[in-house]
């Protein structure tokens, strides 16, 4: 009968063992879907950041007259100086810590007269006589 007992014994001890393995695991493989989402996030952000830049630089070699539209999804901060600025739109809705969201930079070539500010939406950029316009609906 102590021998039953014994056994009995050794497999709760090897069933808690991987359990608290089986926690151990599931946190690990939780943060690092956390981690994968963000940089997901931010490389969405950054692909935006280069579409805008190119739109802008397209506008700019094309010459006078040239329109192009086109959709913003994140809010975005298109700079007179040549960067483009596209946050997480989850920090500003207060639902992301800005402490864990990286913003996307990014330049572009041309002269932009009026700077766009934390806008999104339907854009539409014009160069008139090498001034480049954008305009957001």
């Amino acid at each position: 009968m102590t021998k039953k007992a014994q056994i009995s014994l050794e497999v709760l001890y090897s069933v808690g063992i991987m359990i608290i393995i089986f926690i151990i695991l599931t946190g690990i493989s939780f943060e690092r879907k956390n981690t994968l989402n963000r940089l997901d996030s931010y490389l969405e952000r950054k692909n935006e950041c280069y579409r805008i830049a190119n739109i802008i630089d397209g506008v700019h070699a094309n010459g006078d007259n040239t329109i192009a539209t086109f959709t913003i999804i994140n809010p975005v901060d298109i700079q007179t100086n040549g960067v483009i600025i596209v946050q997480d739109e989850g920090v500003q809705k207060g639902y992301i810590d800005p402490e864990r969201s990286i913003e996307a930079h990014c330049t572009y070539h041309g002269n932009v007269v009026q700077p766009v500010t934390n806008e999104k939406g339907i854009a539409t950029v014009t160069n008139t006589d090498g001034d480049i316009t954008i305009t957001i609906i």
